[in-house]
């Protein structure tokens, strides 16, 4: 099986109670590198949202007393397909989605990296029980699957984000309904078609393209769904937790971010350079947890700019398949606009252009921001694409005050060799993740949160399984 015949295979199709099913109203989905459409994907009516949630909430018990060693064997033959057709999905999703196509493998990789973890979690125990007050009574506390799920996944990771919601839900027992970005369906389509080779039952996943506002609407209204997991934007983050509130549904938000990168002059600026580069790389900028604020200590922030400037202007933009090429599109011409406006701002109010800055279609030049201050647009806006904006700093509690001065809490960097000096600063920063000397903290292992205006609840590590999972307390007298 090919790219060609996967993409033959879901294009036009919704999954819904094991079948793959089309509508007359579409909506057409591009390659961002060229703007042509590669396929479309049915716009569902209400009617037809309806009636993928009433078959998500029908398998939820049947799904809820499956055992523990069929979602095992089921989640290992989904590792081991998606293993088996890496090139093809990851050739999928340089397609619509556009990055360089040697990342998109790396995404598919992680992403089977969450499968294995939560296949492994779930052989451990669920159920403790503690003596009561006599030897006839006991306190037993149980876990339980927390019932129907909705999951809305953004498109700059359409593959990983995909994965990293629905496997910890279906490993705990939970049936799930997901909508994918409808800029990049097809990933999510395909893992779909995955696991129906896999034998998962049908409407254990049910997976649904339709207009965004007419989805959440009719999701937050049901009862029935009892967790709502979203990551995207603050904005529509906040009318999902509003419009949930009349259900009181558990929730897990992943919102946006502000990242802080913070440079000392005793660091080894080569390294450091270098991982900023790499991760600035990753989706073009176009992740959360990007940084988007690049604080460098005034000793060195000539020479680490100019250093960061030569290697990252160094990184070509272009179409994803071609090898030579570092740098995907950014996602629409929206978002090439958003980058623009954000320069723009930066230029009038003092800030310099070293490197990049020019746009052809939806590619954007490697580009470094340099002398840029607090007042600026790009200070507050997450900015989501290839531009380093780069600030001087002269001493730890400044850094500190500027780097916790925006309205998200997602992801954070030091970059010290003094060990004190970052643990302090680590445990001043108010952002859920904090990562010293390193630029790639995403891990299954670990969980991956947020705080304030970038979310809450947490995805991977342990934590992620509990996201899905509700404690019975059961008071029992013999």
């Amino acid at each position: 099986m090919n790219t060609h015949t996967i993409l033959e295979r879901i294009n036009g199709k919704n999954y819904i109670a094991g079948d793959w099913i089309s509508e007359k109203e579409i909506i057409h989905v591009e390659n961002p590198s060229n703007d042509k459409i590669i396929g479309y994907v049915p716009n569902l009516s209400a009617q037809n949202l309806i009636k993928a949630i009433d078959n998500t909430c029908q398998t939820a018990k049947s799904w809820a007393e499956s055992t523990v060693d069929m979602r095992y064997q089921i989640l290992r033959k989904w590792q081991e397909l998606q293993h088996k057709y890496l090139k093809e999905l990851s050739e999928l999703l340089t397609l619509e989605q556009g990055k360089v196509l040697a990342e998109s493998s790396k995404e598919i990789l992680y992403g089977e990296s969450f499968i294995d973890w939560f296949a492994c979690i779930i052989k451990s125990s669920s159920t403790y029980i503690r003596p009561g007050n006599s030897y006839e009574h006991k306190l037993i506390a149980e876990k339980e699957p927390i019932g129907p799920v909705a999951a809305i996944t953004p498109w700059n990771f359409p593959c990983a984000m995909v994965v990293r919601k629905i496997v910890p839900a279906i490993a705990a027992g939970c049936s799930v309904i997901l909508k994918p970005s409808e800029l990049t369906p097809f990933s999510a389509l395909a893992q779909a078609m995955l696991l129906e080779e896999a034998g998962l039952p049908a409407g254990v996943l049910n997976v649904v393209t339709s207009d965004a506002k007419l989805f959440g609407d009719i999701i937050c209204k049901d009862f029935r769904i009892r967790k709502l997991s979203f990551t995207g934007s603050t904005r529509v983050g906040k009318l999902l937790y509003e419009k949930s509130a009349s259900s009181l549904r558990k929730l897990s938000l992943e919102l946006g971010g502000n990242a802080p990168y913070i440079v000392f002059a005793d660091c080894d600026l080569d390294k450091v350079s270098d991982d900023l580069v790499a991760i600035k790389l990753r989706s073009g900028g176009q992740s959360c947890t990007s940084p988007n604020r690049v604080f460098i200590e005034n000793s060195i922030y000539d020479k680490f700019v100019d250093l960061v400037a030569k290697k990252f202007g160094d990184c070509k933009a272009g179409d994803g398949f071609i090898e030579s090429n570092k740098l995907g599109p950014l996602i629409n011409a929206q978002a090439i606009e958003k980058v623009n406006l954000l320069l723009q701002d930066a230029q009038q109010k003092g800030a310099k252009i070293i490197c990049g800055g020019m746009c052809d279609g939806n590619f954007m030049e490697a580009s470094v921001v340099k002398d840029c201050t607090d007042d600026m647009n790009i200070f507050t806006t997450e900015i989501f694409g290839p531009v380093i904006a780069c600030y001087s700093f002269s001493s730890t509690q400044e850094v500190i005050d500027r780097a916790n001065n925006t309205e998200y809490g997602l992801q954070s960097y030091v970059y010290s060799k003094d060990i004190r000096r970052a643990n302090h600063i680590a445990s001043k920063l108010d952002f859920s993740m904090v990562s010293i000397n390193s630029s790639f903290p995403a891990t299954t292992k670990a969980p991956f949160s947020g705080r304030k205006a970038s979310g809450f609840g947490i995805e991977g590590s342990h934590e992620g399984l509990e996201e899905y999972l509700v404690t019975k307390y059961i008071n029992f007298h013999y």
